[in-house]
């Protein structure tokens, strides 16, 4: 069988009839076999032509023997690139192999990445040909990139790994669990990580990237201590240098206790640096410190609210001193112990202020309100 052709035994009227044991392919008229068709073995052939004429009847018998050979080739359906070199077995030993990539027993992936090839093994017996095909495919491992991701602070929150392609593949390094970096588990600086991934046939790439943490500064503001409402403005003072300053009766680097007024205050110093803040605060009290002097010294201010005009009226001679309520001095006037004082108000802006009095041996501070 195999590649064999079929054979003619007889072609016109006189050849008779043709008959055989089961498993030969026989035409009985032709006496045409079939190999292909025919199971391999030893058959028996007869042929037997009938009496015609004077002709008496004649028979006659002989041997035809059907070689056939069952050839099994495999191969893997798939195998990545960069695989080794495959060496090519089948049953019967013996025979051929062929097909690009293919040199004596052994096949190469690397001539054939990116496409399937079919591979031939043909095994030769009694003058007969048997072959068999398997097709295998070299599939070209994935082209991989590990995505863009922004800088980090240190003190930031969980960042999920999700941009990495092909989607569905993982990344591995320090600071990094089931695909979320931690930056705090990570390093100060580049941070090198890998994005890996495996196609469903088994082929793998992958890629380098890095994720740059940076450090939060670390921040120290002294505290200023505590103050009488009288007292003068402070510098406050924190490092780094360069930050910002916050909270009641301050402006820029200065505290004002009069422009934050009786009570305990929260100042804040905030620094940022590479994209990451940190702050600290503190906490500052602010008191009346009445002395026996204030307890004796009468002071008037009416009216309060005022729209125009203010009355001030003072048992001791005086000097006053009109704030903002963010410490900033906007006018200053001098009061005469027992006299009617009257100042205009009418070009000052409406809001809160700060009315800062003082003598030679005391003073004190109260609030008047512009309409």
């Amino acid at each position: 069988n195999g590649a064999n052709e079929e054979v003619v035994l007889g072609s016109n009227s006189s050849s008779g009839v043709f008959s055989s044991t089961n498993g030969l392919s026989i035409d009985p008229v032709s006496g045409t076999i079939n190999p292909s068709n025919s199971t391999p073995g030893v058959y028996t052939v007869t042929n037997e032509i009938a009496a015609s004429g004077a002709c008496n009847a004649a028979q006659s018998t002989f041997q035809v023997t059907i070689f056939g050979v069952t050839v099994d080739f495999t191969l893997p359906a798939v195998v990545c690139e960069g695989s080794s070199v495959l060496n090519l077995t089948a049953t019967p030993i013996g025979g051929t192999f062929s097909g690009i990539g293919v040199s004596g027993s052994s096949f190469d992936p690397a001539q054939s990445i990116g496409t399937s090839s079919t591979i031939t093994y043909t095994y030769t017996e009694n003058g007969c040909t048997f072959t068999d095909d398997a097709t295998i495919t070299v599939e070209a491992n994935p082209t991989v990139s590990f995505g863009t991701y922004p800088a980090l602070c240190s003190n930031a929150s969980p960042l999920t790994l999700n941009q990495g392609t092909p989607v569905g593949g993982n990344y591995t390094g320090t600071g990094v669990t089931n695909n979320v970096f931690i930056a705090a588990a990570g390093s100060v600086g580049n941070n090198d990580l890998i994005y890996s991934y495996v196609s469903p046939n088994g082929c793998s790439g992958s890629a380098i990237g890095s994720i740059i943490v940076n450090a939060v500064p670390t921040v120290s503001f002294t505290n200023p201590g505590d103050f009488c409402l009288t007292d003068g403005s402070v510098s406050l003072q924190a490092t780094p240098t360069g930050g910002v300053f916050d909270g009641p009766g301050v402006t820029g680097t200065t505290f004002s206790p009069s422009g934050a007024g009786v009570g305990v205050h929260t100042l804040t110093y905030s620094f940022a640096q590479n994209g990451c803040t940190a702050s600290q605060s503190q906490s500052v009290e602010v008191e009346d410190c009445i002395g026996l002097n204030e307890l004796n010294w009468l002071t008037n201010v009416y009216p309060n609210p005022t729209m125009d005009m203010v009355n001030v009226v003072s048992s001791l001679n005086a000097e006053l001193k009109l704030f903002t309520t963010d410490g900033r001095l906007v006018q200053t006037w001098e009061v005469k112990a027992g006299e009617l004082n009257t100042f205009e108000m009418s070009a000052f802006s409406k809001g809160a202020y700060m009315i800062h009095w003082s003598t030679e041996k005391s003073s004190k501070v109260q609030r008047l309100i512009r309409e």
